[in-house]
């Protein structure tokens, strides 16, 4: 009997990892075994099927990957085979504008910081698609400044739909959204997920430095609900903004919400510069933790939850994520990457320099981190052997351990992830340094009191200590 792929899938691989499965237009990757591989290279409507991979035909059936072949039916050319000789970075971040229309007190692209103020134009951000997806890229997250301000905005998307790269995300504060956007991104084929940076009622125009933006963006925040869009809100607070937690929860919850993100103001060089004083200390914020959490399972809310760094739960499943545990790993440090984040998603910033992350974004040149550009750089060589990847690939948590003895002494050094390497930077203890907000999170007791609640709420978390340890 002979079997073809359907449609929507292709087989491909990248250096180092050859077995993948892409499901279209999702652009879904699916890490195959040798096996399950080699099934699915015969299911190219020529090659009869041998009986002894009946448990792998009958499972790719059931899943919608092949159908049986009885006529003449080939592959379609783009579902032959392809491997990349670029490392998988299938999913990547990419700033289209160091430009945006608010001031906020906290962000080195705030409209008053004029020197971050770089944009690529569409021309430079064309080639950049195409070399992205010469490597195989599938998704990307669009952030700023301000995507929706770079007024090519509606081109770079259409050049990204007519590639068949899905825009999974998008990074805004909300201000440019319309029904119109909506409906001309709908045409040419995306729905994204929305991230909208809202700080809480009565707070966020302080933050914003915008007047009426927290108006504006429960308008905006609304009219995605209202289309049906999974929306995901970011709250940044601080000492004052603290106590609108709950009812900004509330808000959201009413307004159809999916998913609510929580992070404390992180001291930036910009925000040392204009709010030190309103510094969240990182004891105090750890120590308020448990209590938020205990607050939100208690109002048996049904949406997602990330705190940033700490702990990430999908409402529907009973599995929750305590971020800084691995301990579960802890045979397997020298294989987790110093950045986990950057390994799944990588960073271009708005003047192309490629970067872990948007947190390195404002103080890495501050402090002396030059690393390649994608628009002076073939970008597949980036992805396959550069400055970006031997810091990336070539430095583990392991390393990262080896590195600070004072870790390697701790008690805790097999739960430890090493936190942030942003955070750790702006710390002053360099991109390879401890993130004390670990220290602080294992060593008072935070943790232990996160698996508590986890444990009182009849969630799963994955983690080798037991609560009589």
């Amino acid at each position: 009997m002979r079997y073809i792929l359907n449609s929507n899938y292709r087989l491909r691989g990248w250096r180092g990892e050859p077995f993948f499965l892409e499901r279209f237009p999702e652009r879904k990757l699916i890490r195959l075994s040798p096996e399950e591989f080699l099934f699915l290279v015969k299911c190219d409507g020529k090659t009869s099927i041998d009986t002894d991979t009946a448990q792998v035909l009958e499972r790719a059936i059931k899943e919608g990957v092949v159908s049986p072949c009885s006529d003449e039916r080939e592959l379609m050319p783009e579902q032959e085979y392809k491997v990349f000789s670029n490392r998988r970075f299938h999913y990547v971040e990419v700033s289209i504008t160091g430009r945006c229309n608010f001031r906020c007190k906290h962000c080195f692209n705030a409209a008053d910081t004029n020197p971050r103020m770089v944009e690529p134009s569409l021309e430079q951000l064309r080639r950049l698609l195409a070399d992205l997806d010469d490597c195989g890229v599938g998704r990307l997250r669009l952030v700023g400044g301000e995507p929706l301000a770079h007024p090519d905005f509606l081109a770079i998307t259409a050049e990204a739909a007519r590639r068949g790269i899905r825009i999974y995300d998008i990074l805004t504060n909300g201000w440019y959204i319309t029904p119109k956007l909506l409906d001309e991104m709908k045409l040419q084929g995306h729905r994204p997920i929305w991230y909208v940076s809202f700080d809480g009622l009565g707070h966020h125009d302080w933050l914003r430095g915008m007047p009426n933006a927290e108006a504006h963006t429960l308008r905006a925040i609304q009219l995605l609900c209202e289309r049906g869009y999974y929306v995901h809100v970011h709250q940044c607070v601080w000492r004052d903004s603290l106590a609108s937690v709950r009812p900004t929860v509330k808000k959201l919850k009413e307004l159809g919400v999916s998913r609510y993100r929580l992070t404390p103001v992180e001291p930036s060089l910009r925000w040392k510069a204009t709010a030190p004083e309103q510094t969240l200390p990182t004891e105090s914020w750890q120590q308020w933790l448990p209590s938020f959490l205990d607050w939100w399972y208690s109002q048996k809310l049904d949406m997602d939850l990330d705190v940033w760094g700490f702990w990430q739960h999908d409402h529907r499943s009973k599995d929750v994520r305590v971020v800084p545990d691995i301990s579960l790993y802890a045979d397997r440090q020298h294989r987790i990457p110093m950045c986990g984040d950057a390994r799944s998603m990588p960073y271009i910033d708005a003047d192309g320099r490629l970067l872990f992350c948007d947190g390195l974004s404002g103080g890495s040149i501050a402090y002396g981190i030059e690393w390649e550009n994608v628009y002076e750089t073939n970008v597949k060589q980036l992805f396959t052997d550069s400055i970006f990847t031997e810091r990336l690939l070539g430095c583990t948590c392991a390393d990262l351990k080896g590195c600070n003895p004072e870790c390697c002494a701790c008690e805790w050094r097999d739960y430890c992830s090493m936190g942030c390497r942003a955070e750790a930077l702006t710390q002053g203890n360099g991109i390879k340094g401890p993130d004390h907000r670990m220290c602080v999170f294992f060593q008072s007791g935070v943790y232990r009191q996160l698996l508590a609640i986890a444990d009182q709420y009849g969630l799963h978390s994955m983690t080798t200590l037991s609560q009589s340890d």
